[in-house]
């Protein structure tokens, strides 16, 4: 069956027909390609890969319930680790990390339902959406980095894909190596950038073997089995209703009500007040691991909704301090040539805490030296034979620090 692929960008289809497509054929091989929806032929299917900025992946804590169960939770529980509220939100579940955390796509669901009721304009109808940092090639023990102007991608794992920085080599691979258990190899790809970066200058920064890997984009990947974004509300809705749509929810209507007269309201009643107990239980799991270890849980839906409140209340006040703007601005300064390799960075009270591996004297002097241009203060915290940590906190305007 033929698969019209379509690459979704932020600023795209704003005149209703500027989208990048492609036409497959039932091996994956090409056949026509384009720019435009008004050259698009039909295909059996339809496919959307949404460029990779335009998706977050984030992890967070989720009781091991079924997707079905976790879906209304998504939302609320990912609001913290963006930057829009839980109601701008579509979050889908993508697997599950090494350590057991929930994997979570994130888009913002005005531009998704923007992009989809212009495609719809067309009689074009996606019936499945991914990342393009999960059409990556993965290999287990094996990180894949799409080499692109001005931004990178990185696939960690079949559920995990990150958007690095511009720097060379980027600051968030070295952050990635920092948390993640260190891979055998690193497999670099080109992509919209017009030559491959400097693979050995990468090597000796982050001290792992990295090996070219040929020219790849969002035409080439194979389509993986999961995640669809376009679930819920947001699921392909084609114009028009053939028979089999029309009679199937007749069919299913029924038969719901057959088994609700033979079930009865008694065994109704029981299994419903089982599924409360089981889902107060499962409440009351999360709250345990969320909420500080000494706190009496009592109502834990209430509890967890004023933490996150808390949160955001907090993380509103941090402005140009905050740990995203901070890291945003160091990454703007760091100096690639001969950088030590990165062992943590924490954030606390308004500053970031970087520890270093080794003395490196000359290359912390050069970051302060750029420091104050970028707004930024970075002291030495503490030395030692072996590490060195750095403190880093973002200048006031009238700071006597500042140049």
């Amino acid at each position: 069956m033929s698969e019209l692929r379509l690459y979704l960008q932020r600023d795209g289809l704003h005149d209703g027909l500027a989208c990048p497509w492609v036409l497959l054929d039932r091996d994956g091989h090409i056949q026509r390609s384009g720019l435009s929806l008004e050259d698009a032929p039909r295909a059996g299917v339809c496919r959307a890969v949404i460029e990779a900025d335009r998706v977050g992946l984030v992890e967070t804590d989720l009781p091991d319930l079924p997707e079905r169960k976790l879906a209304p939770l998504l939302a609320n529980a990912v609001e913290a680790a963006t930057l829009e509220e839980a109601e701008q939100l579509h979050v889908v579940l993508t697997g599950r990390g090494p350590q057991g955390k929930a994997c979570c796509a994130t888009v913002s669901a005005p531009w998704l339902e923007r992009m989809l009721h212009r495609l719809a304009e067309r009689e074009i109808y996606p019936d499945a959406a991914i990342p393009e940092g999960l059409l990556l090639p993965t290999t287990p023990g094996i990180w894949s980095v799409l080499a692109n102007e001005g931004c990178s991608v990185l696939r960690l794992d079949a559920a995990r894909s990150l958007t690095l920085d511009a720097s060379d080599p980027p600051v968030g691979l070295s952050l990635a190596l920092a948390r993640e258990a260190t891979p055998q190899r690193i497999d670099v790809y080109q992509g919209t950038c017009l030559r491959m970066p400097n693979l050995d200058a990468w090597r000796s920064a982050l001290n792992i073997e990295v090996d070219p890997a040929g020219k790849w984009d969002w035409r080439a990947g194979t389509w993986p089995d999961s995640p669809n974004l376009l679930t819920g509300r947001l699921a392909a809705r084609r114009a028009g209703m053939d028979m089999k749509s029309a009679i199937r929810p007749l069919l299913w209507g029924g038969l719901a009500l057959a088994l609700i007269q033979v079930v009865g309201l008694g065994a109704d009643g029981f299994l419903l007040q089982r599924e409360n107990r089981n889902l107060l239980a499962e409440q009351r799991k999360l709250a345990q691991r969320v909420l500080p270890a000494q706190a009496n849980v009592v109502e834990p839906a209430w509890q967890i909704a004023e933490l996150l409140a808390r949160l955001r209340s907090s993380q509103g006040q941090a402005g140009d301090a905050g740990m995203l703007p901070l890291l945003a601005k160091l990454g703007g300064i760091w100096p690639a040539a001969s950088a030590p390799r990165l062992q943590a960075i924490t954030y606390a009270d308004g500053s970031l805490e970087v520890k270093l591996a080794g003395q490196p004297t000359a290359w912390v002097a050069q970051l302060q030296s750029d420091a104050a241009m970028a707004g930024l203060e970075v002291g030495t915290a503490e030395t030692s034979a072996v590490a060195t940590l750095l403190k880093v906190r973002g200048l006031a305007p009238g700071d006597t620090h500042a140049r």
